[in-house]
């Protein structure tokens, strides 16, 4: 018997996968006349009512409990109108066109679901943009919606989008749910088995409804699944200083690209001291900072900035957050005495990002070392506890069970 995969189906050269998401499209979608969708094009032309309803529809789903940077109506409108942030909404026709009409403004009480893609360049690098902002209030089934998303974004439908991003990240929910907190199991199929999105590990990186910090998925989809292939052959040698790393980046690769992953070696040698400092790349505001992760990267030699800061201070960091989080160059052999330092402190290699060439920009494949705060419940994925027939996910599960049992013991 075929067991469907927990995590991913290898990835299909560009032109299949397309064919594979308009098929998909195709056979979901419903009667056009029943429900339709709000692009970005049309949303930013509305854009204050756009970001009001977009937060007041986040609210409602999550009962309150809801902590990104969705407040700031003024300037989330102002990034709108720079092709910084795109806002989609999907429901009844009837109710769509009532909001293009304004006829319908209230948050509270309009049936629609939304979705956003933001640029998210400050913490991931050029030509990263994140599919996030995700709820819905209406009974329009979302998944021929997500699906056309990503078509959009492949084929220049929305050449603003297009063009801006060579990758869009996602960390999509994958909790059990539980009662009066909804679950993740629905989006993880539309993600895992229709949108195909490439899986490259976890992230416990956000407090989520209930007050608990969920261990997340990182998936990425990217615009041309040429670009990766190339930053393989460009930076195929990963610098990783513990062996159940090495097999656990070498499972992702093999789930993802199992034509390339002989491709990818490893190494490793004795690590050298770790003494080095960090910038930081990801933080929220004050006012929801202790429901989100702060992300940190190791300084260029050459960075003499005040605001570097040693591994000590991103320990002193955690307090403040749900998550501390740090990225390393792996195509790097000094950075095995700083890997060995964080796991020394607590932290767990979570998530890669895999390499990539896009034109002059070549970005070597990075590791984000995570430590969760310990005042937070931890809620792991709902597959948890499953076994695979496959030994590459049988890999990955043992991965997620090893630095959840890590964290706990250190509680």
């Amino acid at each position: 018997m075929i067991t469907e995969p927990i995590f991913c189906y290898p990835a299909l050269d560009d032109d299949a996968y397309l064919d594979f998401l308009r098929a998909i499209y195709e056979e979901s979608r419903h009667d056009a006349g029943f429900s339709c969708e709000l692009t970005p094009v049309q949303t930013a032309r509305f854009a204050e009512r756009a970001v009001a309803m977009r937060l007041g529809i986040l609210q409602r789903v999550y009962a309150g409990e809801y902590f990104t940077d969705s407040f700031d109506v003024p300037r989330l409108s102002e990034r709108i109108r720079g092709s910084r942030e795109f806002i989609w909404f999907w429901g009844r026709s009837q109710t769509v066109n009532a909001w293009l009409d304004a006829e319908v403004n209230d948050p509270a009480t309009c049936e629609l679901g939304t979705v956003s893609v933001i640029d998210s360049s400050d913490e991931f690098g050029a030509g990263m943009g994140e599919i996030c902002r995700s709820g819905s209030m209406t009974p329009v089934p979302l998944k021929p919606y997500a699906v056309k998303r990503i078509i959009d974004f492949l084929s220049g439908a929305i050449p603003v989008l297009h063009h801006a991003f060579h990758t869009l990240l996602l960390v999509p929910r994958v909790r059990a749910a539980a009662p009066g907190i909804r679950g993740g199991r629905s989006v993880n199929t539309i993600h895992r088995k229709y949108i195909r999105s490439r899986f490259w590990g976890f992230a416990p990186w956000y407090v989520m409804q209930g007050g608990f910090l969920e261990c997340l998925e990182y998936r990425e989809v990217n615009r041309s699944l040429s670009d990766v292939l190339r930053g393989i052959d460009t930076f195929s040698t990963i610098y990783l200083a513990h062996e159940d790393e090495r097999e656990f980046v070498g499972a992702l690769f093999a789930m993802n690209l199992p034509a390339q992953a002989d491709a990818v070696s490893f190494a490793t040698q004795p690590p050298g001291a770790a003494r080095a400092r960090f910038r930081r790349v990801g933080q929220a505001s004050e006012a929801i900072r202790p429901y989100n992760h702060l992300a940190f990267e190791l300084a260029d030699g050459g960075d003499n900035s005040e605001l570097l800061v040693t591994l000590d201070g991103i320990d002193a960091t955690l307090q403040d957050a749900a998550c501390t989080v740090v990225s390393l160059d792996l195509s790097l052999p000094h950075t095995l005495g700083i890997q060995q330092a964080l796991r020394d402190r607590g932290y767990r290699l979570t998530c890669i990002r895999p390499p990539r060439s896009v034109g002059a920009d070549k970005v070597p494949c990075r590791g984000s070392w995570a430590r969760p705060n310990p005042r937070w419940r931890l809620v792991a994925p709902h597959y948890v506890v499953r076994k695979s027939p496959y030994a590459h996910e049988q890999r990955v599960l043992q991965h997620l069970r090893h630095l959840l049992d890590s964290w706990a013991m250190s509680a």
